[in-house]
């Protein structure tokens, strides 16, 4: 490959521009499922909020690089209302790949001792209530990582 090519797409204007487009692409998947789905119960019903809180689990992922923590407090938030919302059933896949793809971010886009920080935060998050099923296992394993308790 050429250099000024892969300069190109190493740069970070081109990286802002993958992480709109996974952002927006998953929010279109989301919104997709939640309004042709023949089965929306994952969703709680099809209406206004569930539109919004679809789109809270995934836009944010456009900011996943430059705010990794505002990124999983936002679809952390979002997610767990549509849990609440969604119950008794299973929360929408799209939430998972958010999650996961949040809580990845602030491992891989964060340096040095930020990132014991960012992992402390995410175990308070976790630790905060409703939501803690979900990244439990994440929790423990990043205690695990940086050497703490579990």
């Amino acid at each position: 490959m050429d250099g000024s090519v892969a300069d190109a797409l190493l740069s970070a204007r081109a990286r802002r521009a993958a992480d709109a487009a996974l952002a927006v692409g998953l929010g279109l998947l989301a919104v997709a499922d939640l309004l042709l789905s023949s089965d929306p119960s994952s969703w709680g019903e099809r209406g206004p909020l569930q539109v919004c809180l679809a789109l809270g689990c995934t836009l944010p992922l456009a900011w996943r690089v430059r705010r990794p923590i505002a990124t999983v407090v936002v679809i952390t938030a979002a997610g767990g209302l549509l849990v609440a919302v969604a119950a008794p059933h299973q929360a929408p896949f799209e939430v998972f790949v958010g999650s996961v793809l949040a809580a990845y971010s602030i491992g891989a886009h964060t340096a040095g001792h930020d990132r014991a920080s960012n992992w402390q935060q995410l175990d308070e998050l976790s630790d905060s209530g409703g939501y803690s099923t979900r990244f439990g296992a994440l929790s423990a394993s990043a205690a695990t990582i940086r050497g703490g308790r579990t």
